[in-house]
C-alpha cells in the first residue's frame, strides 16, 4: 500500500511464508480439481456448493465458481430434489456467503451480482433487510457504486416511490455534502414538467427553489467540495437558454440552419443526429443522394450533414418535420439568439446571487467564481463581457492555473460571441445577422483566440474564413466547414495545416511556424480543389523546391508577397 513502510523480513520468516503459501496453493488446486471433476460429470449437489464456498470464502472474485454455484442451484431446483423449504435454506446460505464476501471485499462484482440473482429467485425476499444492508454499506463507503447499483435493484423490487428515494438521498446529503452519488440520484428523481416553449423537462418552481437552497447550504458549509458545485452546474445546464444543444436534452433535434442549392445541401442541427433523421427534414431529394457526416472523426452521427446528388430538384425543408417550404437559405434566428445572446433566467440568476454572496467571504474560491461567471455567460454575455473576461483571466492566472487552457477556451468563445453580436460600422447590422442572411465571409482576425469553438454552427454559410493574428495552434476544426474555399491563418503559432478541406481553393499561412515540407505537402495533397498556397515569412520559403516536388505543379506556390 502507498505510504506504508515495509518491514524487513528475515530469511527464516520468508521461508515460513513460502511454506504457508505453498500449502494454500496445494489446497486450492485440490478443491479446484474436485469442483471441475464433479462439473464434468454433471454432479450438481450440496457437496458442490460446499466445495465452491470453501474457495470463495477466501477469494470472492473467482466468478467461474459463482457461475457454478448458480448452475448447481438451478439444477437442484429443476430436479426439485430439495423441496421448496430446503431450497429456501440454500438461498439463505447463499445470502450469508455473499454478505461475508462483501464484508471482506466491498467491491466484489461477483458477490454483489450473486446477491441480486438470489433475491430475484426467492419467493419472499426480505427487501427491508436488504435496504438496511445497503445503507450500512454506503456508510462505509458512500462512493461504492456496486452497492449503489444493488440498491437500485432492491429499490425497484421494493417498489419504492420517487418521493421515498428523494428523502433517502436528502438524508445522505445532509450527513455528507461530498456524497456525489446522492446528488446524482436526485438529478434523476426530481419530478419534471415539459416546458411548452423550450420542450425541456424542468423542475417546478417550488422544487427548483428547494434544490437551490440545498446547494447553497452545501457550498456555504464546505465551499471547496466539488459535489454540490457539480449539482449546481446540472441545474444551470437544465435551465440554460441554449439547453437544446446539450447532448442530454429532451428537446427534439431540429435544423438550426441550411444552405440549399440545386443539387447540394449543407445543414446543421441542434445536436448530432443520424442520416435517417437528417434526411427526414427535406423533401425532393433523390433516393440516390449521397449524405455525408461532416465530422472531425468517422461517425454515423453528426451535427453537420452534407448532401450531394446529380441533377436538379425542388428541395423543401422543414424546421419541425411537419411543415415544409422552399428556401435557398434557412436559419432559425430565434435559436441562434438563444445560443449567443442568452437571456435572463430566474433559477440561474438565483444561483449567481448565492455565488456572489459566497465570494464576499471566500474571494479566492475558484469554483464559486467559475459558477458565477458561467451564469453571466448564459444570461447576459454581451452586457457582462468585461466582467466575464476579467474573471476568466483571474481564474487562468492565479486561482486555477492548472486549468488555464480551459479558461482560455472560454475566453475565445466570448471574444467570438462579442464579435458576432457587434454591429458593422458600415451598415449598423450585427455580424450574426449578416451571416444568417447569407454572408459568406467571417473575419475573426486579431481577437486573441486560442481556439475556434462552435464553428460548425455556421457550416452552411462560411466560404471564406480569416483568423489572422491570433494564438491558434490547432486549425483542425475548420474541417467542419464543408463549403470553405478561402482560408487565412497567417500570424498564428500553427505547426500543421488542416487536411481534408475538400472545397478549399486558397490557403494563406504567412508568418507561422510551419517548417516541415513533407508534413505540409502531405496535407496539401489531401485538398483536391486547392489552387494557391501562400507561405511567406515561414521556414518553408527556403524549402520551396522540396515542397514543389511533393505537391506537384497543380498547386501554385507563393513563397513571397506579390
Amino acid at each position: 500500500m502507498h505510504f506504508v513502510k515495509k518491514i524487513p523480513t528475515t530469511a527464516e520468516q520468508k521461508a515460513l511464508m513460502e511454506r504457508e503459501r505453498s500449502v494454500k496453493l496445494k489446497n486450492f488446486c485440490q478443491l479446484r480439481d474436485k469442483i471441475f471433476a464433479k462439473r464434468a460429470q454433471s454432479d450438481f449437489d450440496e457437496e458442490m456448493l460446499n466445495l465452491c464456498e470453501a474457495v470463495l470464502a477466501k477469494n470472492p472474485d473467482i466468478y467461474t465458481l459463482w457461475n457454478i454455484r448458480r448452475e448447481t442451484l438451478e439444477k437442484m431446483k429443476e430436479r426439485n430434489a430439495a423441496g421448496d423449504a430446503h431450497l429456501e435454506r440454500l438461498y439463505q446460505n447463499e445470502l450469508s456467503l455473499t454478505e461475508q464476501c462483501i464484508m471482506a471485499n466491498p467491491k466484489s462484482y461477483s458477490a454483489w451480482f450473486q446477491r441480486s440473482w438470489i433475491l430475484n429467485r426467492q419467493a419472499i425476499p426480505d427487501l427491508k433487510k436488504e435496504l438496511v444492508l445497503c445503507k450500512e454499506g454506503l456508510k462505509m463507503d458512500c462512493r461504492n457504486f456496486h452497492c449503489w447499483d444493488h440498491r437500485r435493484i432492491v429499490a425497484k423490487m421494493a417498489k419504492l416511490t420517487d418521493e421515498e428515494e428523494l428523502e433517502f438521498s436528502g438524508r445522505l446529503i445532509a450527513e455528507n455534502f461530498s456524497n456525489f452519488s446522492a446528488w446524482h440520484m436526485r438529478m434523476n428523481l426530481i419530478p419534471r414538467f415539459e416546458d411548452s416553449e423550450t420542450g425541456e423537462r424542468l423542475m417546478t418552481a417550488e422544487d427548483a427553489k428547494e434544490e437551490i437552497k440545498r446547494v447553497a447550504k452545501a457550498i456555504f458549509t464546505d465551499p471547496e467540495d466539488q459535489s454540490a458545485w457539480m449539482y449546481a452546474r446540472y441545474i444551470i445546464d437544465l435551465y440554460s437558454p441554449a439547453s437544446f444543444l446539450n447532448e442530454e436534452s429532451r428537446c427534439p433535434i431540429v435544423p438550426l440552419s441550411a444552405s440549399i442549392h440545386s443539387n447540394h445541401i449543407v445543414v446543421v442541427f441542434t445536436r448530432a443526429t443520424s442520416e435517417e433523421n437528417a434526411s427526414s427534414f427535406f423533401r425532393g431529394i433523390p433516393p440516390s443522394a449521397n449524405w455525408k457526416a461532416v465530422s472531425q472523426f468517422p461517425s454515423v452521427s453528426s451535427r453537420v450533414w452534407e448532401c450531394v446528388f446529380e441533377g436538379e430538384g425542388k428541395i423543401q425543408i422543414s424546421k419541425d418535420g411537419d411543415t415544409f417550404e422552399s428556401l435557398n437559405v434557412f436559419a432559425r434566428k430565434d435559436l441562434y439568439e438563444r445560443i449567443l445572446c442568452g437571456g435572463s433566467v430566474e433559477v440561474i440568476e438565483r444561483i449567481r446571487e448565492y455565488c456572489e454572496e459566497l465570494m464576499k467571504e471566500e474571494e479566492n474560491n475558484s469554483l464559486g467564481l467559475l459558477t458565477a461567471t458561467e451564469c453571466l455567460r448564459l444570461t447576459s454575455p454581451l452586457q457582462s463581457n468585461e466582467v466575464i473576461m476579467e474573471n476568466l483571466e483571474r481564474l487562468a492566472t492565479s486561482l486555477d492555473p492548472l486549468r488555464a487552457n480551459m479558461y482560455k477556451s472560454f475566453a475565445s468563445r466570448e471574444r467570438i460571441r462579442k464579435h458576432l453580436l457587434g454591429e458593422e460600422e458600415d451598415g449598423g447590422r450585427r455580424v450574426l445577422d449578416r451571416i444568417l442572411e447569407g454572408e459568406e465571409r467571417l473575419s475573426l482576425h486579431y481577437l486573441q483566440l486560442t481556439e475556434l469553438p462552435d464553428l460548425d454552427l455556421f457550416a452552411p454559410f462560411i466560404t471564406e474564413l480569416d483568423v489572422r493574428g491570433n494564438g491558434l495552434e490547432d486549425m483542425s476544426k475548420v474541417s467542419l466547414l464543408p463549403l470553405l474555399t478561402h482560408l487565412w491563418f497567417d500570424e498564428n503559432p500553427i505547426r500543421n495545416i488542416p487536411s481534408n478541406l475538400s472545397a478549399i481553393q486558397f490557403l494563406s499561412c504567412a508568418s507561422t511556424s510551419l517548417s516541415d515540407p513533407c508534413a505540409v505537402g502531405a496535407s496539401l495533397r489531401q485538398c483536391p480543389s486547392l489552387e494557391r498556397f501562400l507561405y511567406c515569412q515561414t521556414a518553408l520559403v527556403d524549402k520551396t523546391d522540396e515542397l514543389r516536388s511533393i505537391v506537384g505543379d497543380g498547386i501554385r506556390l507563393f513563397p513571397h508577397y506579390l
